[in-house]
Order: structure tokens, then sequence, then C-alpha cells
């Protein structure tokens, strides 16, 4: 007679003790899986805001370079030289921004100061990489 019930044999597995164990699993693990999908959609969009920000502030550099470079070409006609050496400058200036910021950081948040380049580690001069030393 209870096989004619709809559903007997269902309600009689869910008031089991097992079957209460059971749900505390199954819930732990649609809790576990929604935290886990929280976190990566949350991961997701700090990587993609991270990759704008990138781009935006190479985008900015770049554009404030080239124009800064433009108006150098226009006002000091320089050789071939020296255009080399401006646009290694060009190349390096993120990351002489970036040492800067740096710097400032880690002085503002932890009180330590940074030693500047010394001055007998700089760079040589364009003109010098441009001679020969067989003269």
């Amino acid at each position: 007679m209870n096989s004619m019930i709809p559903y007997s044999s269902t309600s009689r597995m869910l008031s089991t003790p097992e079957q209460s164990n059971t749900m505390v699993k199954y819930t732990q693990a649609i809790a576990t899986t929604v935290f886990l999908g929280v976190s990566i959609l949350r991961f997701l969009l700090l990587s993609g805001l991270l990759v704008v920000a990138l781009v935006l502030w190479l985008w900015s550099i770049s554009f404030q370079t080239g124009r800064l470079f433009g108006q150098w070409c226009l006002t000091e006609k320089p050789n071939a030289a020296q255009t080399v050496y401006k646009l290694g400058e060009i190349i390096l200036f993120p990351f002489v921004l970036l040492a800067a910021w740096s710097r400032q950081k880690v002085k503002e948040l932890w009180q330590i100061e940074l030693p500047l380049i010394p001055e007998s580690v700089q760079p040589q001069k364009c003109s010098e990489l441009f001679t020969s030393n067989d003269e």
C-alpha cells in the first residue's frame, strides 16, 4: 500500500540520520563551490583591472615621451648618435619613473632611505659608444 503513495520512499529517506549527514555535506560542498566561484570572479576582475591600469599607464607614458621626443627632434636637429641615445633614454624612462616611485613609497612607508646610483656607475655617454678604440 505504501508503494501507491507518491514519494513515500523519498520522505522516509530524508528522515534517516544518514541523510541529514549527507545534506550537511551537500550544503558544505555547495558553500565551498560558491566561495571558490566568487574568489575566482574576484581574481579575474582584479586581474582585468590591473591589465587596464597597466595599459593606460604605458599609453600615457608613451604619449608623453613621443610628444617630447618629437619636440626635441624639431628643436635640436640631432645626429644619429644623439638620436640613439635619446631613444635609449625613452625606453628606460618608465623604469626610471618606477624606481623613483618605489623609492618614495619605501621612504614613506618604512622610513628607509634608498641610495641613488653612485656617480662611478653612471652609464657611458653615447658618443663614447660610437668611437672606436683602434685609433
